[in-house]
């Protein structure tokens, strides 16, 4: 599938997980989730808020020989992206005339949609999961600024990562940031489900997924979030997590 350079390095400095569920929740035409494809052996599901902008994705996806799967709003996902609508700057010096229909009002509706966006993925994830915000902007107002709010909305949430594109070293203006749970508020979330996650509270806490692990599987950075040993460990403290609320 052709695909503009920058967007295609967003989707490469994501570390996608190789199982479990990933959610491209604006999906459009599917390029990212075709891209996330080509990197994870996870199942995709996509979702758009308008789906005849995902009317070219099946073709594309049996050209890729790629399962794509349809959104599933009782399910818990791994990582949701968040390909968010956005004024389009970063792409201006391939469309220059697009920069004279973007007003002040405009760009406020857009920040709002995107919060409100960014809010609802956050929901759709299972606990330990990740959140993935992406742009084809360049302006502070839709990337920094979008994701310190939510971080100041959602209290307990650290960025893991964030990365900026701008044309003279890619191609297109992009934008791409992702968030997680904290370690810390992750424990808290489970300790108030019930008295048996509070106690698979206590053996995770040394990093340990269980407590006969002779190493811990993960640690945690300085801003508390979770950092693994591998994907493998990743899986099983996740399986674990849903053992204990189940």
């Amino acid at each position: 599938e052709v695909q503009d350079l920058s967007p295609q390095r967003a989707v490469a400095i994501i570390d996608w997980p190789q199982s479990g569920r990933i959610l491209d929740y604006c999906a459009g035409g599917g390029g990212k989730a075709l891209a996330i494809a080509a990197r994870s052996d996870a199942a995709i599901h996509v979702h758009d808020v308008n789906p005849a902008r995902m009317r070219d994705i099946a073709p594309r996806a049996e050209r890729a020989k790629v399962t794509l799967h349809p959104f599933d709003n009782t399910l818990k996902y791994d990582v949701v992206l968040t390909d968010v609508p956005c004024s389009g700057s970063g792409t201006w010096r391939r469309d220059p005339e697009a920069k004279w229909h973007l007003a002040p009002e405009r760009l406020d509706d857009l920040t709002q949609i995107q919060a409100q966006i960014m809010d609802e993925a956050a929901a759709l994830l299972r606990p330990g999961g990740r959140l993935v915000y992406m742009t084809c902007s360049l302006l502070c107002e839709e990337n920094e600024d979008q994701v310190a709010a939510f971080l100041a909305r959602h209290r307990g949430w650290s960025r893991t990562t964030m990365a900026r594109f701008a044309p003279p070293e890619a191609s297109d203006g992009f934008f791409v940031a992702a968030a997680s749970i904290t370690l810390t508020a992750l424990l808290l979330f489970l300790s108030k489900r019930r008295a048996r996650a509070r106690d698979h509270a206590l053996l995770v806490t040394a990093g340990k997924v269980a407590a006969d692990d002779p190493v811990p599987v993960f640690c945690t950075d300085a801003a508390g979030a979770i950092i693994f040993q591998n994907r493998a460990a990743e899986d099983r403290f996740k399986d674990r997590l849903d053992q204990s609320m189940s």
